[in-house]
């Protein structure tokens, strides 16, 4: 099991929608945020193949909100797998 220390680090479920279909986002942000705190999209790794939102806890999004004050935005797009290129590309493109 990985222990990530999000102390500190406000987390929030969204859904938005999406081309008529419900998209989670993961939302972290710093408990003491900023009025305008910088916001980053973060895409997960795994080439729209594999991953979930909550990679962003393994891996630098953490960094980016505790030491930058950034709000980070992960969503939950769908994978590959079942949901063929472009799928995932044109969600990207939706979120922003």
């Amino acid at each position: 099991m990985l222990c990530v220390n999000t102390k500190g680090i406000e987390k929030q479920i969204r859904k938005i929608y999406v081309n008529g279909k419900t998209v989670p986002m993961l939302i972290l942000r710093p408990i003491n945020k900023p009025e305008n705190a910088p916001g980053v999209l973060w895409i997960h790794g795994g080439g729209y193949a594999t991953g979930f939102k909550e990679m962003a806890y393994m891996s630098r999004a953490i960094d980016l909100v505790r030491n930058h004050g950034v709000v980070v935005v992960a969503p939950g797009y769908h994978l590959s797998l079942f949901h063929p290129y472009p799928t995932a590309l044109n969600y990207g493109q939706s979120f922003v």
